[in-house]
């Protein structure tokens, strides 16, 4: 497309936004999963299976366990979706170890396999707690930009609240304090140790930690420890994984943040020093004249002064994502209002 464009030097070139942000977070949280070695997804596919399709197996459950709840499906494409499918393994994971332990005429194939092995490490249940608690920290994302809304304004704000919030969890606290922008940030080498928490103070989660303080005496300290140091393992996979590729290494993404109305309310100022920068990109790609920069700049600049002043609750109370997202507020439609 590019090349295409080029054809002409008079023509305006590609606005750079990076690649899908929601393909790279997915891509990232399947890395991290090979990376800490818990290979949680390999066994929610194989419980998954183990039952289904099987109406003999079902029953069997059923007898052994007084229970009619089966695993739901693991989805490798969408991730949001595995979040209750982990949720699911650890609400029937007693029952599935009593199926595994008390049937009779054990069942010949690899998903069984997998499924025997996973019952029997004592830590199944803190890994898949973990891994629901990374997921809530993307659910918001992934939820939020499968649509059709004009979103781009909010990217740097979302991508840079799970970028510090997963780090939160792993990354020393003086190295945090000293990247306080979203380009330092954004610089931190997840993968260098010397950036790590000690093992001990990684944050693995509530349900993860109740897990580990209350395994019986056979869990050795050592199994703890390498199950924190997984952790570590996953977490900074994850995030050298979205540093490599987040779209926040573009300046236009993150100065696109001056259109969302929740910035506008909190400092104009800094909004319309940032619409400058947009300003200077369009220029440089050809997009906008240097006069149409100028007129665009005194438009924004009259904007936030007769109209985000005046309007600052309505702007602040603007709502980029709810439970449904059809039920989030539309920028267009929001801006819209403001035309006239």
């Amino acid at each position: 497309m590019k090349n295409k464009l080029e054809r002409d030097p008079g023509d305006p070139d590609l606005l750079d936004l990076g690649s899908c942000s929601l393909h790279i977070v997915h891509g990232a949280f399947q890395t991290s999963g090979k990376a800490s070695g818990f290979d949680i997804s390999h066994q929610l596919v194989s419980l998954y299976y183990l039952f289904h399709d099987s109406p003999a197996r079902r029953d069997d459950y059923t007898k052994l366990t007084s229970s009619t709840s089966f695993p739901l499906k693991f989805c490798a494409h969408r991730w949001i979706e595995n979040g209750p499918v982990a949720d699911r393994a650890i609400q029937i994971w007693k029952n599935v170890k009593k199926y595994v332990t008390d049937i009779k005429q054990k069942p010949d194939n690899r998903s069984f396999k997998v499924v025997k092995e996973s019952v029997s490490d004592p830590l199944a249940i803190a890994k898949l707690s973990f891994f629901v608690s990374v997921v809530s920290h993307l659910q918001r994302f992934l939820t939020m930009f499968q649509c059709d809304r004009p979103l781009v304004p909010f990217l740097c704000d979302e991508v840079h609240a799970i970028l510090k919030s997963v780090m939160t969890r792993f990354i020393k606290t003086n190295v945090l304090k000293e990247a306080d922008t979203v380009l330092k940030l954004c610089k931190i080498d997840c993968e260098d140790t010397k950036n790590h928490k000690d093992y001990k103070n990684i944050d693995v989660g509530f349900a993860a930690n109740a897990v580990l303080q209350s395994a019986p005496k056979t869990v050795s300290d050592l199994q703890k420890m390498s199950f924190r140091v997984g952790c570590t393992k996953f977490l900074a996979a994850m995030m050298a994984k979205l540093l490599q590729r987040n779209p926040l290494q573009y300046s236009l993404v993150r100065n696109l943040s001056c259109l969302s109305p929740k910035s506008l309310a909190a400092s104009p100022e800094t909004c319309t020093a940032n619409f400058k920068k947009v300003l200077a990109v369009l220029l440089a790609k050809k997009h906008f004249t240097a006069d149409q920069c100028d007129a665009a700049g005194r438009q924004f600049a009259t904007f936030c002064e007769k109209v985000v002043s005046k309007k600052s609750e309505e702007f602040a109370s603007f709502k980029e994502t709810k439970l449904k997202v059809t039920d989030a507020d539309r920028l267009d439609e929001f801006y819209g209002k403001f035309s006239h």
